[in-house]
């Protein structure tokens, strides 16, 4: 049985270790395949055996590892938005309410410090009962989320965020419980000064985190942001016909097959065909050209874009999560919910950050313990350490940069796959290019009909496939184009156009026979007809050397000429012989040249591959810019030509039409698949360029490297975080004066995670052609105020 996917929406989840945590049990259920949880898109994309366990089962497993589940409904994509509301909501109402039981406790705090507060000295006595009923439900219900996380994962054989968030605050908890009860056994009441109480360090600690998750929910929200403007695209409603009436509907109650009227300035709301009316429309949130397009009836229109000044109907083709633009989003979120292979590092991090974060802690306080420090100054060391360690931020490196990314890319009409082709993109120094419809608009038109005069033993009435009155040069071409019609081949549907232009009635034949590489074979009116390349003439072992002037003379001017040959009824195959050839030439697109020559600029090898013969490969090649040429490689051979680069040591990517290129778009290191704005599903590479135009290769290779080195620099924020944090938190510079209280480490946990979001989304301020400033210089500001608001809060801990 095929393996069936599903998408769940997870809640509850506080980090790295959560999504790893939830991963590792999904895995775990029988009947699943593959899983991966993303902690930054709150989702798990799973692959699983439907005759071993269904949806509910996969649910039923996450909510046993103590997280909550539900199916992510694709066509719902407000529910999305909804549920990242919700969880930002949520995390504001548990700080405010958390700050506003705090707060007393800070007083209290302040109080021991400056007995001229006002109203202190009233209050002092109760301060210990007051912390205490303040901390306990900060501590048990807004603090509920770790200690159920931290029980998964104990049964899980584990450790995570939350783990370190409940040991810390509970030790704080009960060490202040266990004097405060013992204040009262001791002396038979409430009140009184008590001494080591530290129920405000559990109750900031937890507020504190909180206000970071809130301040995380927001940022992560925004790296979506690229989802939320597609959806906003969409059309609300529709105008349709039935039964000779027009009346507006909702957009998802239109049908295939429905009749649509679309007035002056309104968005098309589906895809479809137009069947009367004649417009422009403005298609450039959907491919980013700007120049409004012509539709007539027979074109096609898409949902999303705009329509211009005139009044057009049409009948709708495709609905829902089949329009491009549905296709798009869908494309976008599955690269969202996608790891890169750098992940892999994080991920390991992450697995073994938690368990070492605890040992450290545990031996902080034995040492300390040993120096004679005493229990509350070992114990307040243990907390701190505990508590600033932060796995937060290195899982959150790597998914916000490509949430971020692949949503600037869809904003530039680059699709970008997920994580992985987006890393292989940084590493890319060779950039193989297919020559027909990339480099060259791919749409060749005839310039030359040559006929070769026969052996003077041949009929001089030979291929004439009709009983019209032809010249000759009319005649070679009408046969040629007979034989084409059963061609798919851009030469092909030139020559049948040309043809059909000059107004010549075509042929049918019969026996007709494609052979890839080569050219065509066929039969017209008992005349046996091969057209193709010299590879073909070699292969019926015909002499092509009474057409070779021609053809040089041809190749050179930059075309592609192929040779046409006959066996005349009556004669065997020995007899065969050339008599005519035809040119086609294929122009290079306008942006071709400008791409190249800055991927040469970007140090990337430009090397172009073709089909064509060697001159004709060169001379298309000279005006693009490219000195490799690989000329007469045939479609199959295309994957084998990228394995040999790539057994020097090269890192390629081929850049093809994503169909007849695709094993060797599968073979590179990366495919990009050069789209057509209309039909994203059916492309194969790894990144699809919807516009078509060759720039965008050059921006995908640059918003990769912005991306990789942000992702790089995401990890070093993570790890110079806890490099410094950790010994001020267990107090080895205490001899300095530098000592970190444990609910200010709680803060600065807090911003570590912060800051990676910020980082990241300032990929947003990404423009292929404008260095961004900010984004450079902002990692080395963030370490300078990291760095100084470590030892500011040192210096007010002490």
């Amino acid at each position: 049985m095929a393996s069936s996917r599903s998408v769940l929406a997870i809640t509850g989840m506080h980090c790295a270790s959560c999504s790893a945590l939830i991963t590792r049990k999904l895995k775990k259920t029988p009947g699943v395949e593959e899983a991966n949880v993303n902690f930054a898109a709150a989702k798990a994309h799973i692959r699983f055996d439907a005759a071993q366990v269904n949806e509910e089962g996969l649910i039923a497993a996450v909510e046993s590892a103590g997280y909550g589940a539900t199916l992510a409904d694709e066509n719902d994509r407000e529910a999305d938005k909804k549920r990242r509301e919700a969880e930002s909501t949520g995390y504001r109402n548990k700080f405010f309410i958390g700050f506003v039981l705090s707060l007393p406790m800070l007083y209290f705090m302040l109080g021991s410090f400056l007995p001229t507060l006002p109203s202190i000295g009233m209050l002092m006595p109760y301060a210990g009962i007051l912390s205490l009923l303040l901390a306990t439900p900060v501590q048990f219900w807004l603090g509920y989320g770790f200690y159920r996380g931290f029980w998964s994962s104990l049964r899980m054989g584990t450790f995570s965020m939350d783990s370190l968030i409940a040991i810390g605050t509970s030790t704080a908890y009960f060490y202040s419980l266990y004097n405060e009860v013992a204040h009262v056994l001791e002396h038979r009441t409430l009140t009184g000064q008590v001494h080591d109480l530290y129920f405000e360090v559990a109750a900031f600690l937890i507020t504190f985190v909180l206000l970071g998750k809130w301040m995380e929910a927001r940022a992560k929200g925004a790296t979506s942001e690229a989802i939320q403007k597609l959806m906003g695209l969409q059309a609300k409603t529709a105008r349709i016909l039935r039964n000779g009436e027009a009346f507006d509907v909702p957009v998802e109650e239109v049908k295939v097959g429905d009749a649509v009227v679309v007035r002056p300035g309104e968005k098309i709301p589906v895809d479809g065909i137009v069947a009367r009316g004649l417009t422009s429309i403005d298609e450039s949130m959907l491919t980013g050209e700007s120049i409004p397009v012509e539709k007539k009836v027979g074109d096609r229109v898409f949902g999303a874009t705009i329509n211009g000044h005139g009044s057009i109907e049409f009948c709708a083709e495709k609905v829902g999560a089949e329009t491009v633009l549905a296709q798009i989003i869908r494309f976008v979120e599955d690269a969202q919910g996608s790891k890169a292979p750098i992940q892999a590092f994080a991920d390991w991090v992450s697995s073994w950050f938690v368990p070492a974060v605890i040992v450290v802690a545990i031996v902080t306080f034995a040492v300390w313990m040993f120096l004679g420090a005493g229990i509350t100054f070992s114990l307040l060391a243990f907390v701190s350490v505990i508590v600033i360690a932060c796995p937060c931020a290195m899982g959150l490196a790597t998914p916000t940069g490509i949430m971020v990314a692949t949503g600037k890319g869809a904003e530039y009409g680059i699709l970008i796959r997920g994580g992985e082709p987006l890393e292989a993109a940084n590493k890319i120094n060779v950039i193989v290019f297919d020559k027909t419809g990339t480099l060259s608009k791919g749409k060749p038109e005839v310039t030359d009909v040559l006929r070769i005069a026969p052996p003077s033993s041949a009929s001089a009435d030979y291929g004439r496939a009709g009983n019209g009155q032809w010249t000759m040069d009319n005649e070679i071409l009408e046969i040629a184009a007979s034989l084409e019609q059963g061609s798919e081949h851009p030469l092909a549907e030139s020559i049948v156009h040309h043809a059909k232009v000059k107004g010549l009635a075509l042929s049918p034949s019969e026996g007709f026979k494609a052979i890839p590489g080569h050219g065509v074979e066929g039969s017209i009116n008992g005349t046996m007809y091969f057209f193709g390349n010299r590879k073909l003439m070699r292969k019926i072992a015909v002499s092509e050397l009474a057409a070779e002037e021609a053809m040089q003379k041809l190749e050179e001017e930059g075309k592609t000429a192929m040779l046409l040959a006959c066996t005349e009824p009556g004669r065997s195959a020995d007899e065969r012989h050339v008599i005519g050839i035809i040119a086609v030439a294929d122009t290079l697109k306008e942006t071709s040249n400008e791409a190249v020559e800055r991927l040469k600029k970007m140090g990337i090898e430009v090397t172009m591959i073709t089909g064509d013969n060697k001159r004709t490969a060169h001379a298309l090649a000279r005006q693009a810019g490219i000195q490799n040429v690989l000329a007469e490689v045939l479609p199959e051979e295309k994957a084998n030509e990228v394995k040999k680069l790539q057994a020097t040591g090269k890192r390629v990517a081929m850049v093809g039409d994503g169909i007849n290129d695709s094993p060797a778009l599968a073979q590179a290191d990366l495919g990009i698949a050069m789209g057509s704005g209309t039909d994203i599903a059916m492309e194969t590479g790894g990144i699809v360029l919807v516009k078509n135009d060759l720039r965008d290769v050059v921006t995908a290779i640059k918003l990769s490297r912005a991306t990789v080195n942000k992702i790089k620099q995401n990890m070093f924020f993570a790890l110079f975080y806890n490099v410094i944090g950790i010994p001020i938190a267990a107090r080895a510079f205490a001899s300095f004066g530098l000592i970190l209280r444990p609910e200010l480490t709680g803060l600065a946990m807090a911003f570590s995670s912060v800051s990676v979001v910020t980082n990241s989304l300032l990929l947003k301020g990404f423009h292929p052609l404008k260095r961004n400033w900010i984004s450079d210089f902002a990692p080395l500001v963030m370490a300078v105020g990291f760095t100084a608001l470590f030892f500011l809060f040192a210096r007010i801990s002490s």
